[in-house]
């Protein structure tokens, strides 16, 4: 068995090499001896080696469409997190929304860009863990990370669920028992628009026990994010029901502003975590891993704006504020069985995340649903959503995730001469969440307010024993809470899987795979009002909802790819693969009309692909076109008659799309690389979902475009190192530009909200970064401008707060420099 320090199975050693390729790097390997011969040798691209397959492998050699980035792409890109790389991938579209929510798409295969407790559909994986959240997902630091993986297209055989359209992983480095290392780096920038300097301060030392057997490495970072969004002054909106409440005789408060919230650069941010692995090499055949990550982001205020106001500014009347730690614990068993190759690997995943956001406007727009001088007597919906005309609230919501996973498989050996090889593995995941979710408004029992009809209403709906199964143990004491609701998640997962190729002929081969799964979901959901404490007292507090749901279920999905390879640098494949999402229950109000569970949705992949090394390795080009068909497609919605959300299933949706990249070593010098992707994402069919009794749940119709991807979107570099040292390095200086189309923020305004505003399109936008370095041999550096031309991108069109639209943007040009001090 060939291994690297990083433990995978290789498959790219000389051994494994055709004759031709392994002559050829022992080839350049001599030419690279002096100076003198890199001046006048081919230039020739490196290798890309990534682990998709659960086997580590040259990525040109792989049929399937992959995207990859190394510790180096990392480094002399400048990524730090998605934000950074999502733009670089053509079938990659991250959308992030305040506070913290972060939705990743691959191939255009979402149905919102709103989600509150879905199952995503693709995956997220930190080494072997998926950590996937929908809509909230974790963005781990990219501090000494080996790769970055985007796999895109169903990853159902080998990463199963909500892996469906594609998974995005991010492999850490491991320790090295052959050598000692280290490095420690700063940086510091100057953000348009900000007062505050962004500063960040990283090291890693790897450090041999055992000398070639142990090894620990120890990898820290802490960064200050700047600001750049100021809260500017405003006023709340009016009450367009003023005049209806003075003749009913029912208070009106006046309206307010947010002068005591006023503040510049209000967004800060600051990061800090940190990492340790432990690797032993047993024997020649036995490797132990074992690792502990732990990351805090805490967030000051929100950096979305308000369109009312500047480009970068935004009116909020309640402090904004967000923290998301998160740990993994890891342990990883790989070795020789002499007749297959086997792993096993178990992980443990916590999260605590917590935000409170400033929900005047969107109490307000309940508030001005109906007309309170039309509640008498006791009107329920006017009634209830009175708020005298002015709330001003907040929100404030947290979950607690705990995920455990195993997973273990067997492989044929990699230098095995046989046609045949394959790989077969088990995989069990849990998940539990617990979650709350609480909306307050200031003042909302005050006695000068007494007669506003929401709380009073409330107050009497807690004490009667037909809505309150409580009412003998209210706590009958003031409370400014209008809301709350906790959503509890139990998942259990297990699934068995196996893929087998069989080299046909020197130049064919056939490759079959299939994956069983079965899950069991349990989800329960609590919702009431005028809460006592800070967390919802069984025995104390008014319960309006109390609702449970289980479900059980097991399918499977199968993996066909057919390869045939030109030449040792050419190939082209076709493929048939399905990814799936679980199907679960909806725990909604007794009165909701959405149905009380939803079923799996299934997404069918066709695909073609080619790819190619040609020039000498001096040109990389691939290629893929697909279509695939979203069946069932699950999609979450709020209630028309009652305010609860539930996950439906639509009927069909079609993606039709292509993806190249083309990377020239133009010279020795020069490298020159350019990706495109083209989507289109659109309902197939008339949907028209409605109750037994024809009540219109949601309707969206044939050709709606899908939101979140643009039709077009493509990236674009140019790098060029210098012959000549300076200061005993190597000088270079590169330029990335990311151009992403136009979109929608939502599928004709089904959301996952009370108060859509109907689709908005999200313009176009371009981003460009320059960056100039020094590589020597103890110390590097850099200067950088990142987002050129300040461009103030629209990344995203918020509805979740009300009719007051929220726009995520991009961050404004930045000026800084980076030092690593290597030892």
């Amino acid at each position: 068995m060939n291994k690297n320090v990083d433990g995978y199975l290789d498959e790219t050693s000389a051994a494994a090499l055709p004759p031709r390729k392994t002559m050829a790097l022992l080839v350049s390997a001599a030419l690279g001896t002096t100076a003198a011969s890199q001046a006048h040798a081919q230039a020739v691209l490196e290798e890309i080696i990534v682990t998709a397959t659960k086997r580590k492998s040259n990525i040109q050699d792989l049929p399937q469409s992959i995207s990859a980035f190394s510790t180096d792409d990392i480094q002399r890109q400048g990524f730090l997190g998605m934000d950074d790389y999502a733009g670089k991938i053509p079938s990659l579209s991250v959308s992030t929304r305040d506070p913290g929510a972060t939705t990743v798409v691959f191939r255009g295969v979402a149905a919102s860009g709103i989600q509150f407790g879905t199952t995503p559909s693709s995956g997220v994986y930190l080494d072997e863990q998926p950590i996937t959240a929908a809509g909230t997902n974790p963005d781990p630091r990219l501090v000494d990370i080996e790769r970055v993986e985007a796999l895109s297209g169903p990853q159902g055989t080998l990463f199963g669920d909500a892996s469906q359209s594609g998974t995005l992983r991010i492999i850490t480095n491991k320790p090295d028992p052959t050598e000692f290392s280290g490095w420690i780096e700063g940086s510091l920038g100057a953000v348009e628009n900000s007062d505050d300097l962004d500063t960040d301060l990283s090291a890693m030392v790897n450090i041999p026990l055992l000398e070639d057997k142990l090894a620990i490495r120890l990898v820290g970072f802490t960064a200050e994010e700047a600001g750049y969004v100021d809260n500017v002054l405003g006023t709340n909106q009016p009450d367009q029901w003023e005049e209806n409440r003075i003749a009913a005789g029912l208070p009106v408060r006046d309206r307010f502003d947010n002068a005591d919230k006023i503040e510049d650069d209000i967004n800060s941010s600051s990061i800090s975590g940190g990492r340790v692995g432990l690797r032993w090499f047993v024997n020649e055949d036995w490797t132990v891993d074992l690792a502990g990550i732990v990351q805090q982001l805490d967030v000051d205020g929100f950096g979305d704006t308000n369109l009312a106001v500047g480009d970068r500014e935004q009116v909020r009347f309640e402090d904004e504020s967000m923290t998301d730690d998160w740990y993994q614990v890891s342990l990883t068993l790989e070795g020789n069985l002499g007749w297959a190759d086997t792993v096993l690997t178990t992980s443990y995943f916590s999260r605590d995340f917590t935000y409170e956001a400033d929900a005047t406007d969107y109490l307000h727009d309940f508030d001005q649903k109906y007309d309170p001088a039309y509640a008498a007597p006791g009107y329920y919906p006017a009634t209830i959503y009175d708020f005298t005309g002015a709330p001003r609230a907040n929100a404030f919501e947290e979950f607690e995730d705990e995920r455990w996973s195993v997973e273990g498989r067997l492989t044929t050996p990699a230098d095995s001469d046989s046609r045949w090889s394959g790989l077969v593995g088990f995989f069990y995941g849990k998940t539990e969440r617990e979650e709350l979710f609480t909306a307050d408004i200031q003042g909302f029992s005050d006695t000068d307010y007494y007669a506003n009809q929401g709380y009073t209403y409330l107050s009497y709906l807690a004490n009667s024993p037909y809505y309150n199964p409580n009412y003998d143990t209210f706590h009958n004491t003031d409370s400014d809470n209008f809301f709350f609701g906790t959503y509890d998640l139990e998942v259990e997962q297990v699934a068995l899987f196996g893929e087998v190729t069989w080299q046909a002929t020197d130049k064919l081969s056939l490759t079959a795979g299939a994956r069983w799964f079965e899950y069991d979901e349990d989800f329960s959901l609590l919702q009431g009002a005028l809460l006592e404490g800070d967390e919802p007292d069984l025995e104390r507090d008014f319960f309006s909802t109390a609702e449970s749901t289980s479900i059980k279920d097991d399918d499977w999905v199968p993996k066909f790819n057919v390869t045939y390879n030109f030449t040792d640098d050419i190939l082209a494949y076709g493929t048939y693969s399905e990814g799936f999402r679980r199907g679960g229950g909806n725990a909604i109000r007794a009165s909701s009309i959405l149905p009380r569970s939803y079923g799996p949705d299934l997404l069918k992949n066709h695909e073609l692909g080619f790819k190619s090394t040609l020039l000498d390795g001096s040109l990389r080009f691939n290629a893929v076109a697909y279509h695939m068909v979203w069946e069932d497609m699950q999609i979450q919605v709020n209630d028309p008659t009652v305010f609860s959300l539930g996950i439906v299933n639509f009927s069909e949706a079609e993606v039709n799309g292509f993806e190249a990249d083309v990377t020239w070593a133009a010279t020795q010098n020069l490298e020159l690389s350019a990706n495109i992707g083209l989507i289109s994402a659109e309902i197939s069919e008339d949907n028209n979902i409605t109750t037994d009794d024809g009540t219109l749940i949601v309707s969206v119709d044939d050709g709606t475009q899908l939101p979140i991807t643009p039709e077009e979107q493509g990236s674009a570099s140019v790098q060029y190192t210098f012959d000549n040292e300076l200061w005993g390095g190597e000088p270079y200086i590169r330029l990335d530009w990311v151009y992403v189309g136009e979109s929608v923020n939502s599928l004709a305004g089904t959301e996952s909200i009370v108060f859509t505003q109907g689709t908005t399109i999200q313009p176009s936008y371009d981003i460009g970064n320059l960056r100039a370095g020094i590589d020597a041999e103890r110390w590097s550096g850099t200067v950088f401008v990142s987002n050129l031309t300040d461009e103030n991108a629209k990344q995203f069109y918020n509805n979740r707060w009300g009719s007051q639209q929220r726009v995520s943007i991009s961050k404004p040009r930045t000026i800084g420099m980076t030092l690593r001090w290597k030892f």
